[in-house]
């Protein structure tokens, strides 16, 4: 019989870390899985394909989480707090950096009102 933490952790594992949160956040208060299990199925799957991003997801989720939207708020905090450092190193070498999400690509213009404002910016540092 599979474990429970084995397959949440295993269907979230083609799907990306959100899902992964997203998934073990329903299962933890359910009792369905808990943070031992996890963290006994993460010491015995060490090798296999998408075990960094288990992982970080194993440490993101919170069993007091009341929605998808908590899971989801959760990991792209952890993202921009990862990607922040990185953008400042850039600026400090004289980069400039636009930030986009999805949405901005549904407007073409808005991206290029972005990127020309980001030149504009970046010309009187040339």
């Amino acid at each position: 019989m599979l474990k429970p933490a084995f397959a949440l952790l295993g269907v979230a594992a083609h799907h990306g870390i959100k899902q992964r949160v997203v998934l073990l956040d329903a299962g933890l208060p359910e009792g369905m899985v808990t943070d031992q299990d996890v963290t006994r199925m993460l010491a015995a799957c060490t090798c296999r394909q998408g075990h960094a991003v288990a992982a970080v997801a194993a440490a993101l989720a919170d069993s007091a989480s009341e929605s998808p939207a908590d899971a989801t708020g959760a990991v792209i905090h952890h993202a921009l707090v990862r990607e922040k450092p990185c953008e400042d190193r850039l600026r400090a070498l004289g980069f400039e950096v636009v930030r986009l999400v999805w949405a901005d690509l549904k407007r073409p213009e808005h991206v290029r009102s972005l990127i020309e404002a980001a030149l504009t910016r970046a010309t009187p540092r040339s």
